[in-house]
């Protein structure tokens, strides 16, 4: 056999064994793997026309159809090398460090569209002339020998191209064309136009950042759509760059922002926003392949790194879905990757770039193996120092700051109104609400950087120390977390007793709402019960999940402390009551004294024996004490609330009178004076001054010999001074001298009064709140019995 032929048949051999294997296992792989790598054929064929790339752009179409898809480029033409590699899968890529690949098996997943591939364009002859291209790939059956023979074909096919007839150049130098086969039986017809779909929709949302990483590309179509780039902006490790998306009239529809930043080989990307006042901000990453070898690594979406990372000299798996974490290579492009982000960070920070979220997503913990659990933790350090959150503090201020330096309040069934409550409450920046869902996805679920939980919270409240404002802070919290169709709480909570003392209701721990009287609660309480440790704070809003205590539980407990009490004086002749119990005896006789029926239902044997709650000495002097002061209040027409404010008014003035050895003797006079005859206290005074004002201006008002004011006020806003009023007798103005005359007394203190008085026209008035009456002076000569006076000093 010829040394040429033996090649062949080695070639062939070594051909159909990758092609075999390669082709079986790609439709015998699961269907989410068949869907992932159907997917690829878009970047494949994209790949293969960024290596054509011969010192000027690459320009690239693509046309699909329900049961078609054509891929034409513009760059370097077929070479016999190249189809030999196609039609073999002997890729170049291992033995060209320059390329990223030429025709290897990736190719193959594009046999997912279809299992026969029409090659057109033009071959490279080997004179250097351009001639036609026209070669069926066929790799539709699975049988070994009719697979080989087809392999066998192509590579004869290829060694007639030399023959083929000379043509000019055209403006698409290759086509691919994949047309479905009705007859197919590996491929079904949804299955074909779903992959164009997909297809579509991941090259809408992934060419702009192929083009932002190379420059091998002019413009890109797909069916009517058309993308190309521009750079707006650059400097010596960025570059900002707007893809256009315009459609065949050049109607550009749609711009995409990156911002690339590069260290050598590596670079990172991401998308940027532009809001109304024309800032930039940060576009959602989540959704994207975050390795790209120039292209994108399908499957990478869950990579453990915000955005996306670039490097032609990622060394990749052999299905181009993801890279290998322990190559040398690969550590050295992520820790790049690393100082690239820091500094993308830093640059945020300064700008004050909003929704610096999108930067920082990624995915959760337990999806990942340890190696890259360690670099999403080296990724989370970065993010979480940097001041990037656009955050609200208890003041109202809006600073920028760092997740450690936040709490990211968050409770699902009522987001904004626990973020609300936690802003009032707690005294730390969070994030505005706006963006609270989203820095919420950023937290760890463990670790000390997490969620600030309505746990936390309630950890919070209880740390902060009890305070006129914590009942208002726990019925908004109630309120935030009762579920009405439940008639619950969506969780346990704590309630405040009335010790001021957090408690959690539990099999051992069980608390009340409060419906007893205060008084008997307080006699409970001195007697020594604990009632107020399972009393709910009277200020919480009830909701149905407790039962009440009311004033029959409370007599019960007051009976039984009475009868242990009363117990051990009659069994042990030496036992005293001692003067504390007394006292509490004493308030209970007093609510006795108050409430007489319902003492009677509340204490039925208490009640008929209350004699034996005071000692009989004690039970004498009361009853003095309490014949004089009623004797008292009855003589002075005063209230029982009058005669406890007289009272305490002559205790405070007597502890001034022994102490102050500064008052003027005759102030300590007065003050006795005053002291003494206390129903002329100043208050008591006023008020029966301004009553007596009003029924005599009233008495004025209706008798027809008088002329006074219209109204009260315009009499008060005119008169003398302020028991001294004008008025008109007769059409002769006269003065009103008005004054009380309670307790049938008749008192002067203003000099106003004497000085209407010393006038020839004035008239006395005075008022007991029952009757108005003038006093002239023959009232007063026969009142005081006075005849005789003299007149000496008179006029002197």
């Amino acid at each position: 056999m010829p040394d040429n032929d033996v090649y062949k048949q080695k070639t062939l051999d070594s051909a159909l064994n990758t092609i075999s294997e390669k082709m079986e296992a790609i439709f015998n792989d699961t269907d989410i793997n068949k869907n992932k790598n159907r997917r690829r054929w878009v970047w494949e064929l994209l790949q293969n026309a960024s290596d054509c790339y011969d010192n000027k752009p690459v320009d690239v179409c693509i046309n699909t159809t329900e049961k078609s898809v054509t891929f034409m480029h513009s760059g370097k033409c077929f070479s016999k090398e190249n189809l030999i590699d196609l039609f073999t899968q002997i890729s170049a890529k291992r033995t060209n460090e320059e390329k990223t690949g030429k025709f290897g098996t990736g190719f193959i997943s594009t046999h997912l569209l279809a299992t026969k591939v029409r090659i057109k364009g033009a071959y490279e002859s080997y004179d250097n002339k351009l001639r036609e291209l026209n070669i069926l790939l066929d790799r539709s059956s699975s049988d070994y020998n009719e697979l080989r023979n087809s392999i066998s074909t192509a590579l004869d096919n290829i060694d007639k191209l030399e023959n083929n007839e000379e043509i000019g150049n055209d403006y698409y130098n290759t086509i691919f064309e994949y047309n479905y086969d009705d007859s197919e039986m590996r491929i079904s017809k949804e299955e074909f136009q779903r992959a164009c779909n997909d297809a579509y929709a991941d090259w809408e949302s992934t060419i702009p950042f192929v083009l932002a990483f190379s420059d091998n590309f002019g413009t890109v179509k797909f069916n009517n759509i058309i993308v190309n780039k521009r750079i707006v902006r650059s400097g010596s490790n960025y570059k900002i760059i707007n893809i256009d998306f315009n459609r065949e009239n050049n109607d550009c529809f749609k711009t995409v922002s990156i911002l690339v930043k590069l260290q050598n080989s590596t670079s990172i990307a991401c998308l940027l926003g532009r809001n109304d006042n024309s800032n930039y901000y940060f576009e959602d990453m989540s959704m994207y392949p975050k390795l790209f070898c120039a292209f994108p690594l399908i499957g990478t979406e869950n990579f453990p790194f915000p955005i996306i990372i670039n490097d032609r000299s990622f060394y990749v798996t052999k299905e181009r879905d993801n890279i290998l974490i322990n190559q040398e290579c690969n550590t050295r492009i992520l820790n790049n990757a690393l100082s690239l982000y820091e500094n993308l960070l830093n640059a945020a920070a300064r700008n004050h770039v909003e929704k610096g979220f999108n930067i920082c997503q990624s995915i959760d913990d337990d999806l990942i193996d340890n190696e890259l659990l360690n670099y999403k933790k080296k990724v989370q350090t970065l993010y979480f120092q940097a001041p990037i959150i656009k955050a609200v503090t208890p003041d109202g201020d809006e600073p920028f700051c760092s997740m450690n330096n936040v709490l990211i309040p968050y409770y699902e069934q009522n987001t904004s109104g626990f973020w609300e409550l936690v802003h009032k409450t707690v005294n730390s920046p969070i994030p505005n609400v706006a963006e609270l869902i989203n820095w919420k996805k950023i937290c760890p679920k463990n670790g000390e950087k997490s969620v600030f939980t309505l746990s936390k919270f309630i950890d919070c409240i209880k740390n902060l120390g009890i305070n006129s404002n914590t009942p208002l802070i726990l019925n908004e919290l109630y309120k935030l977390c009762w579920n009405q169709e439940k008639n619950d709480f969506n969780q346990k909570m704590f309630f405040l007793n009335q010790k001021n003392e957090f408690k959690e209701p539990d099999v051992f721990t069980h608390l009340y709402y409060d419906d007893t009287d205060e008084e008997l609660k307080e006699i409970l309480c001195n007697l020594g019960g604990n009632v107020e440790e399972e009393l709910i704070n009277i200020n919480l809003v009830r909701y149905p999940v407790f039962e009440s205590r009311d004033n029959e539980y409370i007599s019960e407990k007051i009976s039984s402390k009475i009868r242990e009490e009363l117990t051990k004086e009659n069994s042990n002749p030496d036992y005293s009551r001692d003067n504390e119990t007394q006292q509490i005896f004493n308030k209970l006789i007093i609510w006795f004294m108050k409430h007489p029926e319902e003492a009677k239902q509340l204490f039925p044997d208490i009640y008929e024996k209350q004699h034996l709650l005071c000692k009989p000495e004690d039970t004498i002097k009361r009853l003095e004490i309490a014949t004089r002061v009623e004797s008292a209040m009855e003589n002075n027409n005063l209230s029982l609330d009058q005669f406890d404010s007289i009272i305490s008014s002559i205790g405070e003035l007597s502890q001034l009178l022994n102490e102050d050895k500064n008052i003027p003797e005759e102030a300590k006079q007065l003050l006795k004076h005053i002291t003494s005859h206390s129903p002329y206290s100043a208050q008591r005074v006023q008020e029966m001054i301004e009553r007596s004002i009003s029924n005599v201006y009233d008495e004025l008002k209706k008798n027809p010999k008088y002329s006074v004011s219209e109204t009260l006020e315009k009499w008060k806003d005119n008169r003398v001074s302020k028991t001294v009023f004008f008025a008109k007798k007769a059409n002769k103005d006269i003065r009103i001298v008005i004054r009380p005359r309670d307790y049938n007394k008749v008192i002067f203190y203003d000099d106003a009064e004497f000085d209407a008085v010393d006038d020839y026209e004035y008239e006395l008035w005075t008022d007991d709140g029952n009757s108005v009456k003038q006093i002239t002076l023959k009232d007063l000569l026969k009142t005081t019995g006075i005849t005789c006076f003299p007149l000496k000093n008179l006029y002197k």
